[in-house]
C-alpha cells in the first residue's frame, strides 16, 4: 500500500503547486509517476501473468499471427528484438497511455487538478489500466483524437485506425463523426441503444456474434460476471447532465452523445448480468468523459470550491479501497529488469 499511498501524496503535492504556479511542468508529474508505478509493477493486475504468456507467445511462435492485434504484436516482437523484457512493453504501454490522458485532459477540462484526480482515483480509469492494458491504451489514443472529430476528420480516422491495431474495439469509435451531425436529444438516443441492446441480448444476436471471435466468447457467463453497483452513481450523473440544460449546453455534443451510450449500456448490463464483462468493455469507451464532464458540473455552482473537495475525498476513498481490494492489485511489487 505504500506505493500507492506516495503517488497519491506525490500527485496531490505537483497538483498543488500546479494550481498555483500553472506551470505546465508541475501538471505533467502526477502522470509521470502514474506511468512510473504503471510502467514498473510486477505480477500487479489480473491480466499481468496473461500478458507475460502472450509476450512468450508471439516472440516463440512467429508464424501464429492471429491471436493478438497487429499493432501490439509488433510492439512486443520489436521490444523482444532489441533484448528488451515483458516489463518495457508495460512500461512503455504505461507511457504511452499517461501521455494521451495528460493531453485529453489539458484540452478539454475546465479543472485540471479535479480531472487529473479523478483520472487517478476512480477505478474504470487508471487502475483499469492494470489489467486491460491494450484497451486501456487504445482508448488513451482515441480520447486524444476526439479533438480532431469533426474538425479534422482525416487525422481522427488515422488515429482511430491506429488505436484499432492496439484493440480492435477501437473501430467503432469511427461512429463518433456522425454525432456532430445529431441534434441534442440525448435521452431519446439513450433510450433508442437501450431498446437496440435489449432486442441484441434477449434474442441470441450477441451470443452468435461473440462465438465467432476468439477474443470475446469468454466473456459470455464467465464467472466473472457481476455488475458494479457503483454504475448507478455514473448513471445517475449522466440523467442529471441530460436534464440540466446549461451542462449539455456548454459539454461537447459528441462527448454527451457517448455519455447516452454509456447509459444505455449501463442500463443493458443490470438487466443481462451475464454479459456485465462485455458491457463494461464497452462502457470503458465513453465513461472516461467524466473525468471532464465532472469538473464542468462542479465549475456552475457558486459552491465549486467545497464541492471539488469533496469529491476529491471521496475519490480518495475509493482509490483506497480499490488499492487494497481490487483483484491482484496488492501486495505491489517493482520489477525494474527491462533488458533481458
Amino acid at each position: 500500500m505504500i506505493v500507492y499511498f506516495l503517488l497519491l501524496v506525490f500527485s496531490i503535492v505537483t497538483l498543488f503547486i500546479h494550481s498555483c504556479t500553472k506551470n505546465k511542468i508541475w501538471g505533467m508529474l502526477p502522470f509521470v509517476g502514474m506511468a512510473f508505478v504503471g510502467g514498473f509493477r510486477y505480477n500487479v493486475g489480473v491480466d499481468y501473468p496473461a500478458y507475460e504468456w502472450i509476450y512468450d507467445y508471439v516472440n516463440e511462435s512467429p508464424d501464429n499471427n492471429d491471436y493478438i492485434e497487429v499493432g501490439f504484436r509488433v510492439l512486443m516482437r520489436f521490444v523482444n528484438e532489441k533484448g528488451g523484457t515483458v516489463q518495457l512493453v508495460f512500461l512503455i504501454a504505461s507511457v504511452l497511455t499517461a501521455f494521451f490522458y495528460y493531453h485529453f485532459i489539458k484540452d478539454n477540462s475546465v479543472n485540471f487538478e479535479l480531472s487529473t484526480m479523478l483520472y487517478l482515483c476512480l477505478g474504470p480509469f487508471y487502475f483499469s489500466s492494470f489489467n486491460g492494458v491494450r484497451q486501456a491504451l487504445a482508448i488513451s489514443i482515441v480520447l486524444y483524437a476526439t479533438k480532431y472529430c469533426g474538425k479534422d476528420n482525416v487525422k481522427y480516422i488515422i488515429l482511430v485506425l491506429f488505436a484499432t491495431t492496439i484493440h480492435t474495439s477501437s473501430i467503432l469509435m469511427l461512429l463518433l463523426m456522425f454525432s456532430t451531425k445529431l441534434k441534442e436529444n440525448y435521452l431519446l438516443y439513450a433510450l433508442g441503444t437501450y431498446i437496440v441492446g435489449a432486442i441484441a441480448t434477449n434474442s441470441n444476436i450477441v451470443n452468435m456474434i461473440l462465438n465467432r471471435s476468439s477474443s470475446y466468447s469468454k466473456y459470455i457467463d464467465h464467472p466473472g460476471n457481476y455488475w458494479d453497483k457503483s454504475y448507478l452513481l455514473f448513471a445517475a450523473i449522466i440523467i442529471f447532465a441530460f436534464l440540466f440544460r446549461p451542462i449539455w449546453k456548454r459539454f461537447d455534443k459528441k462527448y454527451m452523445c457517448l455519455l447516452a451510450i454509456v447509459l444505455a449500456l449501463i442500463a443493458v448490463g443490470y438487466g443481462h448480468e451475464q454479459y456485465s464483462m462485455l458491457m463494461t468493455r464497452f462502457i470503458m469507451w465513453g465513461s472516461p468523459i467524466f473525468i471532464i464532464l465532472i469538473p464542468q458540473m462542479v465549475s456552475m455552482f457558486k459552491q465549486k470550491k467545497e464541492l471539488g473537495v469533496i469529491i476529491c475525498f471521496v475519490s480518495i476513498l475509493y482509490y483506497f479501497n480499490v488499492a487494497r481490494n481490487g483483484a491482484n492489485m496488492y501486495p505491489y511489487m517493482f520489477n525494474f529488469k527491462l533488458l533481458q
